[in-house]
């Protein structure tokens, strides 16, 4: 960095939040949160503002696993309105002002917090003016990045017929990568087991774990759905 300025810089940003993503899904949070500190204060050097505040996105997403969610919520939220564009800016800054959004989305959803919707209303805006999926550093956001977020947050709410209709926006190939398709596939399978889906909550499950089955054995959500669908089978079996 001191050799080569700016761009050194930027990509010294970038490697930090490579590695805080990496620790997070290790189990590592508090060595996450190191990294995402360090992702940012990279950041600052970068003269780059759009990776400033995205980098602190990703210092929310750390907390967010780390139950931190008011913190989680309020960086998130900050650093979008910092960034908010205008109607004819680049795709680039939509998509990481989009980014920030559904970063802010996860804890508020998790708290109850009224401002989900908000956040849901805001970045469907955003993501219709895109129509497409765009790349942003080492994250992406498109129109079925709203409704896999909108899919999560009526799920974690308990409203399994918000959360199915949702789903029905976002399909397996609009998704980048396995562990998001895993991860709303957790989500759906949630949504139909509060429907009393047996059967669809529990092709969900399989469909998740079929695709990752090691990330699958470490999720918690997993653990506790096919808990939770055994238990409503045996209360059949018995009545």
């Amino acid at each position: 960095r001191e050799a080569s300025g700016t761009d050194a810089a930027a990509a010294l940003a970038q490697i930090y939040d490579l590695a805080a993503a990496l620790l997070v899904h290790l189990g590592k949070e508090d060595l996450a949160a190191v990294a995402a500190e360090r992702a940012i204060a990279a950041a600052s050097s970068a003269d780059d503002e759009r990776l400033h505040a995205v980098m602190q996105g990703s210092y929310a997403w750390v907390l967010l696993h780390q139950g931190r969610l008011e913190e989680s919520e309020q960086i998130a939220s900050a650093a979008a309105d910092r960034i908010e564009p205008s109607f004819s800016a680049p795709a680039e800054d939509i998509a990481a002002w989009g980014s920030l959004l559904m970063t802010a989305l996860g804890p508020a959803a998790a708290a109850g917090r009224d401002t989900a919707e908000d956040y849901i209303r805001l970045a469907g805006a955003g993501a219709e003016r895109l129509g497409r999926r765009v790349r942003i550093y080492q994250t992406s956001f498109a129109p079925a990045t709203v409704h896999m977020q909108a899919t999560y947050t009526y799920a974690v709410r308990r409203e399994p017929a918000k959360a199915l209709e949702a789903a029905r926006k976002v399909h397996p190939g609009d998704l980048p990568g396995t562990i998001s398709r895993g991860r709303h596939l957790l989500d759906v399978a949630q949504a139909h087991v509060d429907a009393r889906h047996g059967k669809a909550a529990t092709a969900a499950l399989a469909e998740a774990h079929r695709l990752a089955p090691v990330w699958f054995r470490h999720q918690g959500v997993a653990r506790d759905l096919v808990s939770e669908l055994l238990e409503q089978q045996n209360r059949l079996t018995r009545s």
